[in-house]
């Protein structure tokens, strides 16, 4: 069984953009960040500094020390921690490694959460590094997400059980957009159908 990123990684962007076309997020919210004095230390290409954001994240919720550059990311993901906690998230668990669901293989989504105000019980957000504008990959991250939030739900979960949010953070405007839906059901069916579709 395919993994989520493998399948994803061969998405025509196109063909994603289409199946997404007239899917919206039920709100767009942009985070201003104020970026450390180690910001000069985040790498410039913006697929390295995804993975080395990453790599970052999955030191939330402990207390080993940061070094000079993962505190250049820091900022990024507390910022984020905070937006999440005032939408009244309770917890938060990063690179969540999720059950296979057939056909979805084992894959690992960014954050798993639980709770929020007016939100299913619990949520999957999906964290993307951007450099210039990711409208023509939109379609592809959709499809990313909802295929987390699908495995979220578990084999017999309830989609509308399940919320979701992707990411936007571009670090050299200092600043993220959340994209966030109270319910995934939508996403999941796309994302699904384009799945069945390359099968």
């Amino acid at each position: 069984m395919n993994s989520v990123t493998c399948f994803t990684k061969s998405l025509n962007p196109s063909r994603a953009a289409t199946a997404f076309a007239d899917v919206s997020p039920d709100s767009i919210r942009t985070l201003h960040v104020r970026p450390s004095r180690y910001q000069h230390l985040i790498d410039p290409n913006p697929l390295q500094a995804g993975i080395d954001l990453h790599a970052v994240l999955s030191l939330l919720g402990n207390r080993d020390p940061l070094s000079p550059k993962d505190k250049g990311y820091f900022p990024y993901l507390a910022t984020l921690r905070g937006h999440l906690q005032h939408l009244g998230v309770e917890s938060l668990v990063p690179e969540q490694p999720l059950a296979p669901v057939a056909p979805i293989g084992y894959s690992q989504c960014d954050l798993l959460v639980r709770g929020g105000r007016g939100l299913a019980p619990k949520g999957v957000v999906e964290i993307k590094v951007v450099q210039d504008d990711p409208e023509p990959r939109r379609g592809v991250h959709f499809c990313q997400t909802g295929l987390y939030a699908r495995m979220a739900a578990g084999l017999w979960g309830d989609f509308d059980n399940v919320w979701a949010a992707l990411v936007y953070m571009d670090l050299g405007r200092h600043t993220i957009d959340v994209l966030r839906f109270c319910t995934a059901r939508q996403l999941i069916f796309r994302a699904m159908d384009l799945w069945q579709e390359a099968a």
